[in-house]
Formats: C-alpha cells, structure tokens, sequence
C-alpha cells in the first residue's frame, strides 16, 4: 500500500501528490496475512527495508581484480610517449641539478686549510673537511677543531655527492 500526501507551496497552495513510502512494522504479525490474504508480495509491491534512521542505505559497488600489469598492455602508445618525455625532461632537471651541486661543492671550503674541500670527510660531529686536514689534526690532538670533541681516526666519514 502506497500512501500520497499533497505537498503545499509557500502559499498554501496544493502542487500535486508525493508518493510517500510506507513504514511497515514487521514484529507484529496480522491474522489476515497468516490466514492466506493477500501480502505485499503478491500483489507486485516492492518493500524497501530501512533502517532505525529512515534512511536506505547504499548499496555497495561489487569489486573487481585486477592482475598486476594489465594496465601496462592496455596503456596506449600517445601515454607511453608522454612518460618517455618526462623521462626526459627529469634527465635535463638531474643535469641542472648535478651542475648546482659541483657549484655547491666548490663553494664549500675547509676550516682547517681555507681551501677548496678535497676528498670532503665528515666527523660523527658533523663538520666537514678535507681528508688529509681532519686525518692529521686528529692524529695531533685527537680532537675536532670546531667543537673540541673526541675523535678517533675511525670516527671520519668520507662524502660523496
């Protein structure tokens, strides 16, 4: 059974029906049902179960599987192309990059000799310097020239970048 309601504009004004659905209390069963009258059922309506908020809920999407690579066959060629040119502006931007970090490296110099870095070596400490300085002042003193830290020879770390 489907119950209509007019439906009034801000007027008050009736605009048409609304077809309303019905709720239907399942934990209360009637005699005329048992008996073999006529249910819902047969007579072709359709009875949407809600739950306690009234709201009927979405129904999930089935899902599918997917094997690994499928979409690599399915890739067209236009897409392939386009990945093979940013392959390659990546190549130019890790040139530019490489440039930038010779600039950096000739920039850096040694607190020990004023110079350019040669053979760059880092301290557990953190400083850098170049190899042969930090070997020999710890060899003197057995201590990093910035911090005064002890330090061992073992405790340098060459870089490479």
């Amino acid at each position: 059974m489907v119950h209509f309601q007019d439906v009034r504009d801000s007027n008050g004004a009736a605009t048409g029906p609304v077809n309303q659905p019905e709720e239907i209390d399942l934990t209360i069963s009637s005699e005329e049902d048992e008996d073999g009258g006529q249910n819902a059922a047969d007579n072709g309506d359709i009875i949407e179960i809600l739950d306690s908020s009234g709201v009927p809920q979405p129904v999930p999407l089935p899902r599918k599987r997917r094997r690994p690579g499928a979409n690599k066959l399915l890739e067209p060629k236009r897409q392939r192309m386009t990945d093979m040119m940013r392959s390659a502006d990546s190549t130019n931007i890790n040139l530019q990059n490489s440039e930038v970090v010779e600039e950096f490296k000739r920039r850096l110099k040694c607190s020990i000799c004023l110079d350019v870095l040669e053979d760059m070596t880092s301290t557990l400490c953190g400083h850098i310097f170049c190899a042969g300085c930090i070997h020999q002042a710890i060899r003197a003193n057995g201590k990093c020239p910035l911090c005064q830290r002890r330090l061992h020879l073992k405790d340098t770390h060459r870089l490479f970048f």
